[in-house]
């Protein structure tokens, strides 16, 4: 049996309007007393900052 190969890009990481785009609604659901919204953008800027400081090793 062969094995399903799933679409193009479904782990392409998003492009920035995107990351922005979440990040609003995001900064707008903690600021109204949302919790989880609170916790998923503290978790999104660890993303981005981890993702940053591997790429100034690489440079």
């Amino acid at each position: 049996m062969d094995r399903v190969k799933g679409k193009r890009g479904l782990n392409r990481r998003p492009g920035k309007g995107a990351i922005d785009q979440c990040w609003l609604i995001l900064r707008k659901a903690a600021d109204s007393g949302d919790v989880i919204a609170a916790a998923k953008l503290i978790e999104l800027d660890y993303m981005l900052s981890a993702s940053h400081g591997r790429q100034e090793m690489r440079a």
